[in-house]
């Protein structure tokens, strides 16, 4: 087996070990570490790969996502940046071996085009759609409110439009916006009530 395989390989089992830690502890993020992953696999063993795509980890945390081929500027970021670190840890192991480095940093190059120009940026919204919604609820109102200072009065508003999963809010605290997704179409005055009736005040 080539040394280039063998190291993607490892770097493979390293991203796959950091992903899993990462669902138990939050301060890791599975995603990136599951993407880098699928990466290396591909890149180095073809039955790995097939194995891993298999597994109910990648169904839960992957599957879904890959498909859309969509991601956030922050997601392709936290994706990048450990992954450049792990193929720069890999190009300086391989410092007798000058063509390996020379690959290694090909692959690399084609990493950044790949996630730079190819896989599609979403917007923050979109993405919160796609992935937490699901595609469950396929109508979507967007307002603003005055009085959203916190997380525990975001999450006071999200509780408040919770009904029996007929409809969901998206409630960001910095922009103090609220979106709400609808499984049926509902008039946009009726919806923004209900935040009134929480005891928010709507911005003009």
């Amino acid at each position: 087996m080539k040394p280039v395989r063998i190291i993607f390989m490892l770097l493979g089992f390293i991203c796959l070990a950091l992903g899993t830690i990462g669902v138990v502890l939050p301060i890791l993020p599975t995603v990136p570490f599951y993407l880098a992953t699928v990466f290396f696999f591909a890149n180095s063993s073809q039955k790995l790969h097939d194995w891993f795509t298999g597994t109910k980890l990648y169904k839960k945390y992957l599957e879904s996502y890959v498909q859309k081929r969509g991601m956030t500027v922050r997601t392709k970021l936290s994706i990048i940046i450990p992954v450049t670190i792990m193929m720069a840890v890999g190009f300086l192991m391989m410092f007798r071996v000058p063509v390996g480095q020379m690959i290694l940093a090909c692959v690399w190059v084609a990493h950044l085009i790949y996630f730079i120009f190819i896989v599609k940026t979403i917007s923050k919204d979109d993405a919160a759609y796609e992935q937490a919604l699901n595609g469950k609820y396929p109508y979507r109102i967007a307002f603003k409110v005055l009085n959203i200072n916190d997380e525990q009065a975001a999450e006071r508003l999200r509780a408040a439009y919770y009904e029996k999963e007929r409809c969901e809010a998206l409630v960001t605290v910095g922009v103090k916006t609220v979106i709400v997704y609808l499984k049926e179409l509902s008039d946009k005055t009726a919806v923004q009530q209900k935040a009134v009736d929480a005891g928010f005040e709507l911005k003009a």
